[in-house]
């Protein structure tokens, strides 16, 4: 290998092609993170609805309950 007059070799030219498939490759990776991202919001955000419908149908059950039994009282 040639060396230039400072003693280091010569930089490498890079093709167009290696630096359009990296940056495909970036752009790719890229795309993947933010899917992955927006999955694991969704996720949470479903675990949350899930949770607070739990809890509104339990006190909805409790409600049911307590006029079920005012009435059993009152006949």
């Amino acid at each position: 290998m040639t060396r230039r007059r400072n003693g280091n070799p010569p930089k490498r030219r890079r093709s167009k092609t290696l630096l359009l498939r990296r940056e495909r490759t970036r752009k790719r990776r890229e795309r993947t993170k933010n899917k992955t991202a927006h999955q694991e919001a969704t996720n949470k955000n479903t675990a949350i609805i899930e949770e607070v419908t739990e809890g509104l149908s339990h006190a909805l059950d409790q409600r049911i309950v307590e006029e079920y039994n005012k009435r059993e009282i009152q006949y």
